[in-house]
């Protein structure tokens, strides 16, 4: 039971799909800023699916340098603010294009409790308009039991339609977990039954608001 608990608790993130947002792409609403010299971003931090200023929101600025064709390197904070209450925020910086032989960039990365992190990269030189959406924590309490066991090679096949997952094989499975999910959004769940060798297939989805937990159960 202990080796069955402990892979359960290995392989049950697998069970859900749930899809990783995507950063913001650079900002195509952009225009030239005075001699080229500074740039400027600003926008708000909302919420993913209720599009909710999130205020208080940490927002940094990140640097990064590189030489030319190394694709770039890894970001290092250089300033920090906060989004007011309608969750604005606004960076106005002289930056730097060239320093001996490296390229130097820029983003803003946007943080708040309870939310996953996004960020959004800017060109120098441009005066940006960026809105940062942030998906919100959720959490799903999944209980799996086999309360119908026929004998010792009942198995049960976890995963989703994008695939993964794992096999439990066993009569006395009994395990809960909670796992933390994008909020907002739905999720797709899959699973497989053996048992006296005849396969059944089971799917089912639920929507998962923010900052909640959802119970789901499943016995077989």
């Amino acid at each position: 039971m202990k080796y069955l608990f402990l892979s359960f608790l290995i392989i049950l993130p697998l069970i859900f799909s749930c899809h990783k947002p995507e950063d913001n792409p650079t900002p195509k609403d952009k225009v030239p800023y005075g001699d080229g010299s500074r740039t400027k971003i600003e926008g708000r931090v909302l919420e993913y699916g209720s599009l909710k200023p999130i205020p208080n929101a940490l927002v940094v600025l990140e640097e990064e340098f590189h030489m030319p064709f190394t694709g770039g390197g890894k970001y290092y904070p250089i300033d920090s603010t906060y989004t007011d209450s309608d969750g604005y925020y606004i960076y106005d910086f002289k930056h730097i294009d060239k320093l001996d032989d490296y390229y130097f960039s820029y983003q803003v990365k946007a943080l708040a409790p309870k939310y996953f992190d996004n960020n959004s990269r800017m060109e120098n030189g441009y005066a940006h308009r960026s809105d940062i959406i942030l998906d919100p924590y959720a959490w799903i309490k999944v209980h799996v039991k086999n309360v119908n066991p026929f004998d010792e090679n009942d198995e049960l096949r976890t995963g989703s339609p994008k695939g993964g997952g794992g096999v439990f094989i066993g009569i006395n499975m009994d395990a809960t977990e909670i796992q933390n999910k994008f909020g907002n959004r739905k999720i797709e769940l899959l699973w497989v039954v053996i048992k006296n060798k005849i396969q059944s297939i089971h799917k089912d989805s639920l929507y998962l608001p923010a900052h909640d937990t959802i119970d789901y159960e499943i016995f077989y």
